[in-house]
């Protein structure tokens, strides 16, 4: 597991010469198997799996955040505010997280989730690994602040349908953008003429996946 997810990193481009964000993904990853019986975090027959289809999954679109979160910082000069909505066991969250704690410092990430026992683990994982760039928000993404974030990313397999279309951009700034992990092109379609039935400007990019031929994309849309 330790060398996939080493070789992962580094075909997503990711520099990590001292070997820290491996360290930190390595006891997100102990932290997972330890509570994750109890708790039922996330389905991962194998160590393998966790690393690929979690960690490599949330990371694949590092880039894409990088360049936003640079972006707002230029305009802002202050903290950009990433949202996680529902976060469950803290993807994409955590793992970008620790990816940004050293290289973006005024990156600032919100777990947000509504199951106590979940928000538990979450801030068990804040304080073992640190992240004083992280904060967890227990409640119902319904009710997270409005107008406030940057960023809000969401990692559901679920499709993307009006509730929660309006929901995501409720929380987001005016002129902020979703970064939506999703699968194919072609399931894509409907909920990109969702967008665009609203008004809203959105693109897709995809995203390269380390250890598998799934297809995995970013619908990246912008909040008017």
């Amino acid at each position: 597991m330790e060398k996939i997810l080493l070789t992962g990193l580094q075909e997503l481009g990711i520099e990590d010469k001292d070997g820290k964000l491996f360290g930190l993904l390595l006891s997100y990853i102990k932290e997972i198997k330890i509570f994750n019986t109890v708790f039922n975090l996330v389905k991962a027959d194998s160590d393998e799996e966790l690393a690929v289809s979690h960690i490599l999954d949330s990371l694949a679109a590092w880039k894409f955040f990088d360049n936003e979160i640079k972006t707002a910082c230029k305009h802002s000069g202050n903290e950009v505010r990433i949202a996680d909505a529902g976060s469950g066991a803290g993807f994409p969250g955590i793992p970008l997280a620790c990816l940004f704690l050293t290289m973006l410092p005024g990156a600032q990430f919100f777990l947000i989730e509504r199951m106590q026992k979940r928000c538990g683990f979450l801030a068990n994982v804040k304080a073992v690994l640190n992240l004083h760039n992280t904060r967890i928000l227990e409640t119902e993404t319904e009710k997270a602040p409005s107008d406030f974030f940057d960023i809000v990313t969401c990692r559901a397999f679920r499709p993307l349908d009006m509730p929660v279309l309006k929901t995501l951009l409720r929380c987001t700034k005016p002129r902020c953008k979703l970064f939506l992990y999703k699968a194919t092109q072609e399931k894509l379609d409907a909920e990109i003429r969702l967008v665009k039935e609203n008004g809203l400007n959105c693109r897709t990019e995809k995203l390269y996946y380390p250890f598998t031929k799934k297809e995995r994309r970013l619908l990246i849309v912008e909040k008017g």
